[in-house]
């Protein structure tokens, strides 16, 4: 029977750290981010109903000359464009035509008229739409969804395109009857044969008499008032792989609040927020994800919004106080960001039509199974997140602190060398770097961040839970997940991991009016309310951060879910206060060095690694 030697639990402490309608546009994944500037030919169009006219487009500098140049309306029933800018007057109204191109945009408003004679465009432009593009339906209840297309006489057709045993549909002309079946979600695609594109409503079937009663409402709290009739065309940054939530989301913000808004979506790995938006805050998106361990030079910058008391009143009503304490930036009691993912932290995807999770349960069971199929293991402590967790993970105490200032400013020390002995801190460091040396002495092991398809050869890669869908989608049933193994039977202690949240934060340059501060605001409530981590958690399998027990009861039995709070409740987590990178340059050099000594033969002895570790220390420290 395994002995377990050390005594663990997760620290209390600050844990920001690690880590995730309209139109999107995706830019680059460089981590440096620069808006494109856009121009048009014209910014004001006077139009009859039945014209059309072409707005030209320049886009500067040039190396964005390859991406992806969006077109959109605020308003389809007055004027839409296509993707090569050519605008067409619907009907009689205003509308604002925007063109957009990773970051950057430009906007012509488009004013209709009816000549009263059907105008002289050459015939009756083509166009299509549907009402609502998502709905919740109780089980043997219905709901109706209506096309609204020109010219006269288009057909439309509705086809249940995923989901077929939750809902059944009749359709009568431009309409169709949604009815559910049975508790899931179904996807319905609308198609019409005047050339436009698709159409699609997502529709969730809940229980019968589960609630609701206000219509297309959900039965979760959306965060924000059902009136608000928002108007306006914002930039919102998503985390890698989450274009179609963000789109999806924006899109029932607007159903749900009588809103029109028009969001830019922008792809922002969340790990390098701090660069991208400091390096031009002006043009960087108005809302944000970041991941914990950027909030301190946000803060310092004066890049980020603090929220107001209600606002940290909403987190703690929605969310608890756990979520309310990650996003409070210790030393100063200020929030700055809204926590939308809880899951931040590491386990084991492994191959299981090779192994079972009981066979690599420990690093020489692990490394066994590797060599005996020839299997690479990606894991690399030379990672400083990867390093990091490992090298706290033996400690019920922070092994770095940092002070936080009102100016923005901070100090910050290690607790990693010898010269900590009397301060309660006696040998964790120690015990930490001993494990590294343990992990460097197996082979064969890659980096972590080897892309999956790449990963044919792998039987098990240590890395985020935000790459779970991923995982999930290409592995297919070989997908297994378990908590991070043990050192060795002797040495029953999980390798360890970070454990933190995602939030979405304001951009300080960008709140403008109070007008503009209050409609980001409620944008980013909603997109961390019940409701909005229900979808997220629905299309990307991020766990939620909120109480509401019927979107907890979602993810309770998601593989990747389960395993983190097994190791949670083994004490193979840790909460980090707010940090800096010169903690993960210092891990990464101090790991590295371990690194080099095994890979040379030479085994790491106590001395050399407290001599690493002294100098960890030195690296991290700031006055």
């Amino acid at each position: 029977m395994r002995k377990k030697l050390f005594n663990f639990s997760v620290l209390a402490g600050i844990g920001l750290l690690v880590f995730g309608s309209f139109g999107m546009t995706a830019c680059s994944d460089d981590s440096t981010f620069k808006a494109a500037e856009v121009r048009l030919s014209s910014y004001s169009l006077s139009m009859e109903v039945g014209e059309s006219t072409q707005l030209r487009v320049s886009v500067s500098p040039k190396n964005y000359a390859n991406e992806r140049l969006d077109w959109y309306t605020s308003n389809e029933n007055v004027a839409t464009v296509n993707t090569s800018g050519y605008v067409f007057a619907v009907g009689e109204g205003t509308a604002v035509v925007t063109a957009s191109i990773a970051g950057g945009r430009a906007q012509c408003t488009v004013k209709v008229t009816d000549s009263g004679g059907g105008g002289g465009g050459g015939g009756e432009v083509a166009t299509f739409s549907i009402n609502p593009k998502s709905l919740t339906v109780q089980e043997e209840s219905s709901k109706t969804i209506s096309a609204t297309v020109t010219p006269a006489g288009t057909n439309v057709t509705y086809v249940v395109s995923d989901g077929a045993q939750y809902v059944s549909l009749t359709q009568n002309g431009l309409k169709a009857t949604v009815t559910g079946l049975a508790k899931g979600n179904a996807t319905i695609t609308v198609t019409a044969d005047n050339g436009k594109p698709a159409q699609v409503c997502r529709v969730e079937v809940t229980e019968k008499g589960g609630g609701g009663g206000g219509g297309d409402l959900p039965d979760e709290d959306i965060g924000v008032p059902t009136n608000l009739g928002y108007a306006g065309s914002y930039v919102i940054g998503y985390t890698p792989g989450q274009e179609n939530v963000l789109t999806t989301l924006i899109s029932e913000f607007n159903r749900l609040t009588h809103s029109s808004i028009t969001v830019t979506g922008v792809n922002f790995p969340e790990d390098k927020t701090a660069d991208n938006v400091g390096n031009d805050p002006d043009n960087a998106p108005h809302i944000f994800p970041y991941a914990s361990d950027q909030t301190l030079r946000l803060y310092s910058g004066r890049l980020i919004t603090e929220l107001t008391p209600e606002d940290a009143a909403y987190i703690e009503d929605t969310m608890g106080e756990e979520a309310l304490l990650n996003a409070t930036l210790k030393g100063v009691g200020k929030q700055v960001g809204f926590p939308f993912a809880s899951d931040n932290g590491y386990v084991m995807y492994y191959d299981k039509s090779k192994v079972t999770e009981e066979q690599i349960d420990t690093l020489p069971e692990l490394f066994t199974q590797a060599a005996a199929y020839d299997s690479n293991v990606c894991y690399d402590p030379t990672n400083g997140f990867y390093g990091a967790g490992l090298l706290m993970s033996y400690s019920d105490k922070d092994l770095y602190e940092i002070t936080v200032k009102k100016s923005g400013s901070y100090t910050a020390k290690g607790h990693f060398s010898e010269t900590d002995k009397g301060q309660g801190y006696d040998g964790l460091g120690l015990q930490g770097a001993q494990a590294m040396a343990t992990v460097f002495a197996y082979s064969p092991a890659k980096s972590p961040d080897i892309p999956l398809v790449d990963q044919t050869d792998t039987l098990a890669t240590i890395n985020t839970t935000a790459v779970a869908a991923e995982y999930k989608r290409v592995m297919g049933p070989n997908y297994g997940v378990a908590p991070l193994p043990y050192i060795s039977d002797e040495d029953h202690t999980r390798l360890g991991v970070y454990l933190g949240y995602k939030f979405y934060g304001i951009n300080a340059k960008r709140a403008g009016d109070e007008y503009t501060a209050t409609v980001l605001t409620n944008i980013c409530k909603f997109l961390t309310s019940a409701y909005a981590q229900k979808i997220r958690y629905q299309m990307a399998l991020v766990k939620p951060t909120v109480l509401d027990e019927n979107v907890l009861a979602l993810c309770e039995n998601e593989p990747h879910i389960q395993a983190l709070n097994r190791q949670i409740a083994d004490g193979g987590t840790v909460s980090l206060g707010p940090v800096d990178s010169k903690l993960w340059n210092g891990i990464m050099n101090c790991a590295q060095s371990i690194k080099d000594d095994v890979t040379a033969g030479i085994t790491p002895t106590p001395a050399s690694l407290l001599g690493y570790l002294a100098i960890l220390d030195t690296a991290v420290k700031v006055n």
